[in-house]
């Protein structure tokens, strides 16, 4: 991964630690054979294939597939943008994170991609993070990042623009789209597709959906 420029890309030992972490802290919850399972998981395989969303070790798995497969396509493409969007639709109530829909989000993403003339290729993820606002209250919100070729920032930001009446449903400060040039193609696939976000804390597990399933370890869009 290192030669994609994804040089701190987690290791089994990252993945062993965070999982451990997670196991303890919901046993003092739950039990059931998932999380006997995800004790069991290793670096090289799970105790279940396919195992468990909320698995370090299998996303890692993953990942490390999907994201160099993923730079091959794309090294063949012209010019490539990291498309950010947050939709009011996708937000949830605090202790309502089970009502979140990846495919949800994933559908409204391929619906507006397909309005695109021309080869459009997509790959990335769909994760919640927790908003706390200056009040106090709290609300997560979900955002799809993705890497797209094949249309230009002109073309893109006409498709996935959000209506006026969604953007009034958002916070005065937040940004609901964000479309930008990619510069270093393997560490922005690494943040569009990644497992631990920017703070170091995991990403909500069982929350990650990418963008067109087309097969399991290579899930992108490909409209001729």
């Amino acid at each position: 991964m290192a030669e994609l420029g994804i040089p701190d890309f987690e290791t089994p030992h990252d993945c062993a630690k965070r999982q451990e972490k997670m196991v303890t802290r919901l046993a003092a919850r739950a039990k059931g054979r998932v999380l006997q399972r995800l004790a069991q998981c290793m670096a090289s395989e799970c105790d279940s294939e396919p195992c468990s969303g909320a698995c370090h070790f299998a996303m890692r798995r993953h990942r490390l597939a999907l994201i160099p497969a993923a730079h091959d396509l794309f090294q063949k493409r012209g010019r490539k943008h990291q498309v950010n969007i947050v939709h009011p639709s996708w937000r949830k109530r605090y202790k309502h994170l089970n009502r979140a829909s990846p495919e949800t989000a994933k559908q409204w993403v391929r619906r507006r991609l397909e309005k695109l003339d021309g080869k459009i290729l997509a790959v990335g993820s769909f994760e919640v993070t927790l908003n706390v606002e200056l009040d106090g209250t709290r609300h997560w919100a979900g955002e799809i990042v993705m890497i797209v070729a094949g249309a230009t920032k002109r073309e893109l930001k006409r498709v996935l623009e959000l209506r006026p009446a969604d953007k009034k449903r958002l916070q005065p400060q937040a940004k609901p789209m964000q479309i930008l040039r990619v510069r270093d193609l393997g560490r922005q696939l690494g943040y569009a597709n990644k497992r631990i976000s920017s703070n170091g804390s995991p990403i909500s597990t069982g929350k990650i959906a990418r963008i067109g399933v087309t097969c399991r370890w290579l899930e992108r869009i490909r409209m001729q």
